[in-house]
């Protein structure tokens, strides 16, 4: 309707149009959503090499055409999804260590949850891994919050004095390689600690320092029922019944720093 036919209705005639556009974009919104949570589990269990976009539409039940009208190819798509769940799952660990002064501590705390998260969320991990480097984004919540933290602990003397980006590196390097290991069940007791503890002595912490940051008991947020997450777990567990009880095999490592 023409805004020149729309000043001639009646009032209620023009709430009822003006109406139209938000129900539209939230329609449009909530699609790209359920291609994101079937294109996250498809990527999860083929990895970006095997996956196209019928496995996506198969998934999501939608028609091969409206993957397309959304997203232009399976890139595309992880992109979309990489940073949608990296915002996500950022902002929460952002929220649960912002009241920490030290940086060395958030550095600590966010690398802790992240792992955690990735043991409590099977998908998550694998979703991370399948898709490897291709997930990470510096324009994303990961490449604008951990910077800020790293550049903080080298400006106070908490952290040895080097870039930022090497520091980065090493974070996002040692969280990916653990990662990797969870995902394949191929992790020992204490291995999520020790990784962040090596981390934090490979910015300039002492070990007994690193290894006390690394035990803290950080609390894990609140995870909201209707996150893409939650949502993408129950998924994943309905495709896949026997994830939560497939038993890890056990691994002998050499002598641990605990």
């Amino acid at each position: 309707m023409s805004p020149r036919a729309l000043r001639k209705t009646s009032p209620k005639t023009r709430a009822r149009a003006d109406h139209r556009p938000r129900v539209a974009a939230l329609r449009r919104e909530r699609m790209r959503r359920r291609l994101i949570e079937g294109g996250m589990l498809v990527l999860a269990e083929k990895g970006i090499r095997a996956s196209v976009m019928d496995d996506v539409a198969l998934e999501a039940g939608v028609s091969h055409g409206t993957v397309y009208r959304y997203y232009d190819s399976i890139e595309d798509l992880l992109s979309a999804a990489g940073k949608a769940l990296a915002t996500e799952t950022i902002l929460r660990f952002e929220e649960a260590v912002a009241g920490f002064d030290d940086p060395a501590r958030r550095v600590a705390g966010g690398m802790v949850l992240f792992l955690r998260t990735a043991e409590e969320y099977p998908f998550f991990a694998r979703f991370r891994v399948n898709v490897g480097l291709q997930a990470v984004d510096p324009r994303d919540a990961t490449g604008q919050s951990l910077p800020r933290h790293i550049a903080a602990g080298m400006k106070s003397g908490r952290f040895a004095r080097t870039s930022v980006e090497a520091g980065l590196d090493l974070v996002l390097g040692a969280a990916l390689m653990a990662l990797a290991r969870i995902a394949s069940g191929a992790t020992t007791r204490f291995h999520r600690e020790r990784v962040v503890a090596a981390t934090l002595m490979g910015l300039g912490l002492e070990r007994d320092e690193a290894l006390r940051l690394a035990r803290h008991p950080y609390p894990m947020p609140p995870q909201a029922a209707d996150s893409l997450l939650a949502v993408s777990r129950a998924r994943f567990r309905s495709a896949n019944p026997r994830s939560g009880t497939r038993r890890r095999q056990p691994v002998v490592d050499g002598v641990g720093v605990r």
